[in-house]
């Protein structure tokens, strides 16, 4: 094994070679502070060095530790700022704060924390973290306190901890005035229906006056409304002050299939809006009671958010927590209860003909809602075609707890906790475990083992494997994807994993499955193209037959099978007909599934290889289920 650790790594100049830039936050989003510093990142995540590489967008050097030095060989010459995560190889964070503390007490420190971890940022804070933030987190917000920060050392001398400064927790209303003319406000008075501004000069605003793309800006956080109507202007001086009411409207969204670099255009459609004003009452009371659902806990989740603002970072934290606790056991059930009525008259409005006109009248109310989830959003946008991406599926497995609003957080998090979510993480494991269990079964025969995934995708699995391998097993995987670019992507991936055992092997090929299958029961060739060389220990397909039909099915499956070699192993799996949020994924999210039922199942896995050949297996729920076939 080949030692996975580097004491220093540049990742500016690395970033750089590979012809990589930041990410462009806008102009005169933030003040810029960061020219010529140096920030100091101690964390066993490269990737994570890398994004905040780009959040600094060049303007800064950053280092990373892969780890921290031995006790007395700290050296923090030269270092500006450090961000310092609390789980590290050899110790934890707040044992290296103290340490760091002792070195340098006024060096500005990050302390980054998971979700949930509360308690340990308010020990942080106690301990002397200038601020905490809790991972995952958006670019923008880490320049922002990056930015506080610099200037509270350059104002002060030294950075403060415990302070928000007035000017910090002030608040901005924007938006443009009747004339389209744009203007800056200070907000005095918000909530989520409603703001109170102070504008300077006197005559402009009338009552009645329309403000075209209004926004409020608190801290790292905005809030965006399609328009704000002046309900009083109060003259006071040289300057006026309005009540504004805000509203959101939102068109009927459609993606362009034929413009996926437009993302979303507006369509207007006599017969779609004819449609969806003739339908039945109940499956419009549905949709609307479900987006009202969201609406409100859209409203009480952005005032919590406003009221953090006049708290310092180890109180905020505190309050946070319990927020939090509460949505859990209380908001996310409200939730899933309104989809599960959703599911209902979804079922209905199919069976009736009319889940065209209703799944409009749906996306319309529940759009504002749910694209404030990141995971939502990427189903939603597709921007490499398909909704079952890489990235979408590394979301599933990854922090859930993300989002540029505490609204999209917490939504994101209810998505991503739901039974679909929960059994693609269990196939993840799943087919980890087979794996583990035939690479051992062959060392144990004193032979290598091969495992290949048909329709990989970027193998998290494998992935998983070669960060922690067997002992003394060797393995040769095959990662088998129809798109070059998520073949890019995987090798970009396993890259990023670090050095691998030397008794692992990774090799990646483009083929489609379909295609081979195809071939090898006409018994033509490939035409030029890849295909299986030998037999296999472990071969696996798990995702693609969601979107097969049964005859596909079938013959893919039997060809699988004759892949496997003597002793190994064939797992295949489709969703069944139990995943709960099914219609809301399909009519909302526009990801469609072929869903079967295990009896389903069954009788096609007897088709592709016989009765008695196989085991039928499920995650806890249910919700999607697999073959097992045994050579």
């Amino acid at each position: 094994m080949r030692k996975v650790f580097e004491q220093m790594r540049f990742i500016t100049d690395d970033l750089k070679n590979q012809g990589m830039r930041g990410l462009s936050i806008g102009p005169g989003s933030i003040d810029d502070e960061l020219a010529n510093l140096t920030v100091l990142v101690i964390d066993d995540d490269p990737s994570l060095g890398r994004l905040i590489e780009r959040s600094m967008e060049d303007d800064a050097r950053v280092l990373q530790w892969l780890d921290f030095p031995k006790e007395g060989e700290l050296d923090l010459t030269g270092i500006d700022l450090v961000i310092l995560d609390y789980v590290l190889p050899s110790r934890d964070g707040l044992l290296l704060l103290e340490e760091i503390r002792n070195v340098r007490e006024d060096l500005p420190v990050i302390f980054m924390t998971g979700y949930g971890d509360g308690n340990i940022a308010s020990k942080a804070i106690e301990i002397g973290a200038s601020e905490y933030i809790a991972k995952p987190f958006e670019p923008v917000v880490l320049r922002r306190v990056v930015n506080r920060l610099v200037r509270a050392k350059s104002d002060t001398g030294r950075s403060e901890p415990l302070k928000l400064r007035e000017e910090q927790r002030a608040r901005v209303f924007q938006g443009n005035d009747q004339n389209g003319d744009f203007f800056e406000a200070k907000l005095e008075g918000f909530d989520a229906r409603s703001a109170v501004v102070r504008v300077e000069g006197a005559g402009r605003f009338e009552v009645g006056d329309v403000l075209s793309a209004a926004s409020v800006l608190f801290g790292s956080s905005k809030i965006d409304f399609t328009t704000g109507r002046v309900e009083q202007v109060i003259p006071d001086g040289d300057e006026e002050v309005l009540k504004v009411q805000l509203t959101r409207e939102w068109l009927v969204v459609d993606r362009d299939e034929k413009k996926l670099e437009s993302g979303y255009s507006c369509v207007h459609s006599e017969k779609g809006d004819r449609d969806r004003g003739e339908l039945p009452g109940n499956l419009r009371l549905a949709a609307i009671d479900l987006a009202a659902v969201f609406r409100e806990i859209h409203d009480d989740v952005t005032a919590f958010e406003v009221s953090l603002d006049r708290y310092s970072p180890g109180e905020r934290v505190k309050v946070e927590e319990k927020f939090l606790g509460y949505a859990k056991e209380t908001l996310y059930q409200r939730l899933t209860e309104a989809v599960i009525q959703f599911e209902g008259a979804s079922e209905l409005a199919c069976s009736m003909g009319c889940d065209g006109a209703f799944q409009g009248f749906s996306r319309k109310l529940l759009y504002p809602h749910v694209l404030s989830s990141p995971f939502m959003s990427r189903i939603v946008e597709r921007p490499i075609g398909v909704p079952g991406d890489f990235d979408m599926l590394g979301q599933i497995l990854g922090a859930r707890f993300r989002g540029k609003s505490l609204f999209g957080r917490l939504i994101n998090e209810w998505i991503l906790s739901n039974p679909a979510t929960d059994a693609y993480r269990h196939r993840v494991r799943l087919l980890e475990d087979h794996t583990r269990a035939v690479v051992k079964e062959c060392s144990f025969s004193g032979r290598g083992a091969k495992v290949m995934s048909m329709a990989s995708g970027v193998a998290y699995e494998v992935q998983r494997y070669v960060k922690n391998p067997e002992s003394e097993c060797e393995v040769e995987f095959t990662l088998v994807d129809f798109s070059e670019d998520t073949l890019a992507e995987a090798k970009n991936q396993f890259e990023g994993v670090g050095d691998i055992s030397d008794d692992v092997s990774v090799s990646f090929e483009q083929s489609s499955v379909i295609e081979l299958a195809n071939s090898s029961r006409s018994g033509s060739s490939t035409g030029g193209g890849w295909s299986p060389d030998g037999k296999y220990d472990v071969v696996y397909c798990a995702g693609l037959f969601d979107y097969l039909s049964d005859r596909m099915v079938i013959s893919v499956t039997r060809y699988l099978h004759t892949l496997v070699a003597d002793g190994g192993v064939l797992v295949v799996s489709n969703y069944t007909t139990k995943n709960p949020f099914a219609h809301f994924m399909g009519l909302v999210l526009d990801w469609k599934l072929i869903y079967r039922s295990e009896t389903h199942f069954d009788g096609l896995m007897q088709k592709a290889v016989g009765h008695g050949n196989y085991q039928l297996e499920t995650d806890k729920n249910g919700v999607e289920v697999y073959g097992v076939v045994s050579r």
